[in-house]
């Protein structure tokens, strides 16, 4: 039976219905990218009154390629354009000139995608162990 909370009971009998069969897909179709917006559904329904129930893959050193699947889908589910973040390196806004653009004149997307590369950063630094 599903708990039913007054504010929350259409999110929670949502969850459930999206969630039922996520044990049966192979990670391997998550890995190719068929399940993001499946993963995205789930992600804006947990994130019931602000608590989200995910969780970051943790690397221990072992099964690297395992790990990375993992991650790149986890980067999916967190925004579309994250895992392109990781691959292009770190992002600092430059002109033409390519000098540095202070803070102060970054338009919007320059603004989301530093806050990308800072949020994938975080994300990688959890993720890893000493």
């Amino acid at each position: 039976m599903v708990p039913k909370n007054d504010s929350t009971s259409k999110y929670v009998l949502n969850i459930h219905r999206i969630t039922r069969h996520l044990k049966d897909i192979p990670s391997i179709m998550i890995y190719k990218g068929w399940n993001t917006l499946r993963g995205k559904m789930i992600l804006k329904a947990m994130e019931i009154k602000g608590h989200v129930v995910n969780r970051l893959p943790l690397f221990k050193g072992q099964n690297y390629d395992y790990w990375k699947q993992r991650m790149m889908a986890f980067f999916d589910a967190s925004h579309i354009d994250m895992w392109d973040v990781v691959e292009n390196d770190n992002y600092i806004p430059t002109n033409k000139e390519e000098a540095e653009i202070p803070k102060s004149l970054w338009n919007k997307e320059q603004k989301t995608r530093y806050l990308l590369n800072l949020k994938a950063r975080n994300f990688l630094m959890y993720a890893l162990t000493q």
